[in-house]
């Protein structure tokens, strides 16, 4: 019975340090789709900067909200400051893009792709850079909308 206690108490111990790894983790995403994505370690007294930029050659407008504040819409890049870190642990960053083929686009064009930059500032420092990109795929009339949800943490 001993046995049994000491491995179900080092299951819970490793459960719980596999929980405190994911926690403290930077970006992560399930994949290429922007599907499942998080933030990680928003700390207390920064703020929140985030950049979005349409890639590949391609055109389109950039927006986002953010705990009821929206940003955008922008042609192919949008920068803009979230604000205080303390309210938006918790929150949902949307970036949503409707990106066309671009003049600058190459024949074939390639897939659509949305880059996405977020940091934190402490004291005029940048601090925590993750970057990812988000790619889609073009409909029959050349679009494609992206909605890219990001959990911050």
């Amino acid at each position: 019975m001993l046995d049994k206690l000491s491995d179900s108490l080092k299951g819970a111990v490793k459960a719980a340090a596999n929980q405190l790894v994911g926690l403290a983790s930077p970006t992560t995403s399930d994949g290429q789709t922007g599907q499942g994505l998080t933030y990680g370690f928003l700390l207390l007294g920064g703020t929140l900067s985030v950049d979005a930029s349409v890639g590949n050659g391609h055109t389109g407008q950039v927006a986002a909200n953010v705990n009821g504040q929206f940003f955008g819409p922008q042609l192919n890049h949008l920068p803009f400051d979230a604000g205080l870190n303390d309210p938006l642990i918790g929150q949902i960053l949307t970036i949503s893009a409707d990106i066309s083929v671009g003049s600058l686009s190459p024949s074939p064009p390639p897939p659509p792709r949305l880059t996405i930059s977020l940091w934190q500032m402490f004291g005029g420092r940048q601090r925590f850079l993750e970057t990812f990109n988000v790619d889609g795929s073009f409909d029959a009339n050349n679009i494609c909308r992206l909605s890219t949800p990001i959990l911050l943490k």
